[in-house]
């Protein structure tokens, strides 16, 4: 399970994502950005750092990657450009987060 937080300064706004329950419930990334979309991401690429450190796209990838922002995770696009991008699909990255 995982849960956002967000709030908001002068100009900027700042997110987090918490990952687990309970007592196992914590902080996996923190990020700030001038929008919510923006440090949201910075929040999402931190805790990917955290969860699956090996985990570290090329250019290539990273531009092919930009074809998934604006898609959400249940869009039947998201395992094609996935392949296409040469990185696992949503599920497989979470099967070996909770692998691990």
């Amino acid at each position: 399970m995982y849960e956002w937080t967000f709030s908001q300064g002068e100009g900027f706004y700042q997110a987090e994502v918490y990952i687990g329950e309970g007592e196992s419930r914590q902080r996996s990334g923190k990020g700030v950005g001038k929008t919510k979309k923006e440090a949201k991401k910075r929040a999402a690429e931190e805790a990917l750092s955290v969860v699956m450190p090996h985990f570290v796209p090329t250019l290539e990838q990273a531009d092919k990657m930009k074809e998934l922002e604006g898609l959400k995770v249940d869009d039947v696009r998201v395992v094609e450009k996935s392949s296409a991008a040469g990185i696992d699909s949503p599920y497989m990255l979470l099967c070996e987060f909770v692998r691990r």
